[in-house]
């Protein structure tokens, strides 16, 4: 009986598509980073800096300066699932006028908008020979370009710019008609054709701009690059404005599929059930109350008659049982039949657009984290394919970006990312980068990022290995406080500090007297005079080697142990000399002897054993690791 609702299978999959895929692809202020495509051992260190400087400006450019391109990119994503192919064109522009101060424009491009043959069949943008880009713009736009030499002449208003599309585009937003419009804003449509044109006797790529109203021609430019004097570039290469993003690949057409070509017909068929369930539902509720009524039932000068709760309505007397009178309606209500089928195509419309409920967070039941997480991995998999091309797109017009800076970004650029100051030169953007977005979209949703971390940091406290290795907690649980999304992370776990060196022994063994809790970081390098501190370290244990705890003299063993290994490599050559006293590398070593030459004078090394750490035998502390015991193991 005229119902009007619908279900939004298609519509919450779009949204939920569009806000995972744009948190995927902007997850902080740095969103691109620069890949060296060469490197070499000599300027490995260069070439990093370089992409490092590259992708902080990009990211600078398109997150600060070119305000709107994320909002651009956000309404890419829900036009891209929708209709399963979308636009962009990327080109320069004089910075000088430009109002986002950068050398270049990305704007979207409706496929709509982007006339393409249709026989032309699965092939990639950049082998299409002609693309006609339809542009709405006004009159008085179009005299702007002529006063700056730009067009020949300006355009002629249209009659009418609305196609059956735009009108409903129109009616949507609340656009009225545009009769009351003066000259210079009437509207008008240009074409700005990209193609092959023989001009000189041979095909080459040229850019033809023309109005659509007067047929006239108001733009005719080369479409490949050239030197400042017209020389041609790269063998008349065509120049690629338009990247294609698509959603799925069709194998059968240029446009990708989108969620509409796949659900839009599910969601339709489930429109449609649940319409006629809700007018079976109406007419059960309020067409069982009326039926026919015999005239000799029937009031006096009335054509119907009318029932009101808690009276008793007259009528002229009857024989015989008044319900033979009357004739009501029975209908049955809504078929159980049809509610299961719909619920059935709900649920399929639902899985192919990944909006169950373990991926929406609208659990009804308990499940268990493991599970939960299979559940909204394997639901993901789909839009986790669809990003990976959608990055393959970005990359494609982040590397037409990079050519634009490449020529007409400023000679020195000052920028500031996350609260850095940094500094680019033109000649940065050389050819031997590759530019690409950052992101994973195998974390596309938040709830993903926690439940794994969360996973992870149970598993690694569960691990009894992980007890005496506090760094591996350490790391467990920053990763998941960077997962909630923490401010200052490193003020709640902070880094270890890196160890120093030490190469005085003496000040070492002070340390080890000290609680773990006071004691710096210091460690063993392999060009230590390794010989030296072994002596000091015995000469340590023989006074002290009592008085230490179980830490500090599993702490003072690690370290000794460290110190033969690099003696002993120290002696086959396998390591750096000491700075103090160490072997010289063509020192003569006697294996079986365990004798090498220091300066000419024969010496022997410290057996590389527990016992001769501790003088003689391992001590154990005593009570309160009294001068007694200390002396009762020297003796």
């Amino acid at each position: 009986w005229g119902s009007t609702e619908s279900v939004p299978i298609l519509t919450e999959a779009c949204d939920q598509f569009q806000s995972r895929t744009y948190k995927a692809f902007f997850p902080n202020d740095t969103f691109v980073s620069a890949v060296p495509m060469r490197r070499t051992s000599k300027d490995k260190k260069m070439l990093e800096d370089r992409a490092d400087r590259i992708g902080k400006h990009l990211s600078y450019q398109l997150g600060y300066k070119y305000r709107c391109y994320k909002q651009d990119k956000d309404a890419l994503f829900l036009g891209v699932a929708i209709h399963g192919s979308f636009f962009t064109k990327t080109y320069p522009t004089d910075i000088s006028k430009n109002n986002f101060d950068v050398p270049y424009r990305v704007d979207n491009v409706r496929p709509t908008d982007l006339v393409i043959n249709y026989n032309v069949g699965p092939i990639r943008i950049e082998n299409v020979r002609r693309k006609t880009h339809i542009i709405y713009t006004t009159v008085g736009e179009t005299e702007q370009y002529v006063e700056s030499g730009y067009f020949v002449q300006p355009a002629v208003a249209a009659d009418s710019i609305s196609s059956t599309y735009n009108q409903k585009v129109d009616e949507t937003v609340g656009i009225t008609n545009e009769s009351s419009y003066s000259k210079e804003n009437a509207s008008t449509i240009i074409y700005e054709q990209h193609t092959f044109l023989n001009i000189d006797g041979t095909y080459k790529p040229y850019i033809a701009t023309f109005c659509k109203t007067s047929g006239k021609l108001l733009r005719l430019t080369i479409g490949y690059e050239a030197t400042p004097d017209g020389q041609p570039l790269n063998d008349y290469k065509q120049i690629q404005y338009f990247t294609h993003y698509k959603f799925a690949e069709n194998p059968d057409g240029f446009y990708g599929l989108g969620l509409g070509a796949k659900i839009g017909d599910i969601n339709s068929a489930v429109n449609i059930m649940m319409r006629q369930t809700m007018d079976a539902a109406t007419l059960a509720n309020d067409g069982n109350l009326s039926g026919f009524i015999s005239e000799r039932l029937s009031m006096p000068d009335a054509d119907e008659v009318s029932l009101t709760m808690g009276k008793f309505i007259k009528i002229p007397d009857v024989s015989g049982d008044i319900s033979n009178g009357i004739y009501q309606h029975r209908f049955i209500g809504p078929n159980e039949a049809l509610i299961k089928l719909m619920q059935f195509l709900d649920a399929r419309g639902q899985r192919m657009g990944a909006t169950t409920e373990a991926t929406t967070g609208s659990m009804t039941r308990a499940e268990q984290p493991t599970s939960l997480l299979a559940q909204i991995e394997q639901a993901m998999e789909m839009f986790s394919s669809v990003q990976m091309r959608l990055s393959y797109a970005l990359t494609d017009e982040l590397q037409k970006i990079f050519r634009i800076n490449q020529r007409f970004a400023p000679l020195v650029d000052f920028f500031v990312v996350n609260g850095e100051d940094n500094q680019i030169v033109r000649t940065d953007y050389a050819e031997d980068m590759l530019v690409v977005p950052i992101f994973d979209p195998k974390f596309a949703t938040q709830m993903q990022k926690l439940q794994r971390a969360e996973a992870e940091l149970k598993a690694t406290l569960q691990n009894p290995n992980n007890q005496g290795r506090p760094e591996v907690i350490d790391t467990a649980f920053r990763r998941y406080l960077e997962a909630l999304q923490v401010e200052n992370v490193d003020e709640l776990i902070p880094p270890p500090p890196s160890p120093v060196r030490i190469d005085e022994q003496y000040l070492e063994n002070m340390y080890f007297l000290m609680p773990a809790s006071k004691r710096p970081p210091f460690s063993v390098f392999p060009d230590q005079d390794h010989a030296d501190h072994l002596r000091k370290i015995q000469e340590f244990t023989m006074q002290y080697g009592a008085m230490l705890d179980e830490e500090q003299r599993l702490a003072l063993l690690t370290h000794t142990q460290e110190h033969e290994a690099y003696q002993y490599g120290q002696i086959k050559q396998l390591v750096p000399t000491g700075q103090i006293g160490a072997p010289a590398l063509a020192a003569g070593f006697d294996n079986a002897m365990g004798n090498f030459q220091i300066g000419g004078a024969s010496q022997t090394a410290p057996p590389l054993s527990e016992a001769n750490v501790f003088g003689g035998r391992v001590p154990s502390m005593g009570a309160a690791g009294s001068p007694a015991n200390a002396q009762e193991t020297i003796q």
